[in-house]
């Protein structure tokens, strides 16, 4: 499944511009085609952007031949698990074979974690946090938990993660000056068991929390687009995918992308159900 992030409008839409939300859809064509229908400017958000008069759905066959693609299976911090680092480096051969461009960049990021938790902690807290005393009973304990810590923050707190996010924004933006794509894995882990918020990480360790999911907030943090396609399956038949960021505003280059790394030559495994 692949999720459009849609911009809140509103008063609700200054607090939660780092997290978005919108549909599902099943193929790459059907995001282009929602896309058409959802994408363009909203005077109740400043930041909406002008009309393109273009659309996504005729466009995205354009294929990726001479596009510079960079990969990094852990952006430099992030702990993996073997199982996706080995499907995620089997991947690489199928943008080879649409004509891309394997550019060998080594990628070294500091963990942005600590910036992205004040945004999106804090931004759980306004919504919640008037709601705690009298309802905090019935939240989920992980949920809570993410609000008791964001009601604590300060003003001086989200500052110095606006600087922060400035400063990872520009080491992110010098590798993008020499690429046009880069490519992730979709999660640090295979699927885990629903009710287990913070599975145990590729080292066994007790993880910090959202560790299994260290190259998406990198890119909340700096609003590029980005989509996660499906790239195998493990030995007990759990999928795994890749994840596909363009430029800022390169909303068509990622379909395309996705487009172009064609995925059907992959099978459903055989499950046996114990």
């Amino acid at each position: 499944a692949y999720e459009i992030g849609v911009r809140l409008v509103g008063s609700e839409m200054c607090i939660r511009d780092r997290r978005h939300t919108g549909p599902l859809t099943r193929t790459v064509l059907d995001t282009a085609i929602a896309l058409d229908v959802l994408a363009g400017p909203d005077e109740r958000d400043p930041s909406s952007l002008p009309e393109t008069r273009n659309l996504f759905s005729s466009q995205i066959d354009a294929g990726i031949k001479g596009k510079r693609m960079a990969f990094s299976c852990d952006l430099g911090y992030a702990s993996v698990e073997e199982e996706i680092r080995v499907l995620f480096e089997n991947s690489l051969r199928d943008f080879e074979k649409c004509g891309a461009t394997i550019e060998h960049k080594p990628v070294q990021w500091e963990d942005p974690y600590n910036c992205w938790e004040i945004f999106f902690y804090g931004g759980i807290a306004s919504n919640l946090g008037p709601k705690l005393a009298d309802q905090g009973d019935l939240l989920d304990p992980g949920l809570r938990q993410v609000v008791e810590k964001g009601i604590h923050l300060s003003a001086a707190d989200y500052v110095d993660a606006l600087m922060q996010r400035n400063m990872f924004w520009q080491e992110v933006r010098s590798l993008f000056e020499t690429i046009d794509f880069l490519v992730t894995p979709s999660t640090a882990v295979l699927p885990f068991s629903i009710g287990n918020n913070d599975p145990l990480d590729a080292s066994g360790q007790a993880p910090r929390s959202l560790s299994w999911t260290p190259f998406s907030y990198p890119f909340n943090l700096t609003g590029q687009p980005a989509v996660t396609i499906p790239c195998g399956w493990s030995q007990n038949g759990l999928p795994a995918g890749i994840q596909i960021i363009g430029r800022r505003f390169d909303d068509l280059g990622v379909l395309q992308v996705a487009r172009a790394v064609s995925y059907t030559h992959l099978t459903l495994p055989t499950i046996l159900l114990v």
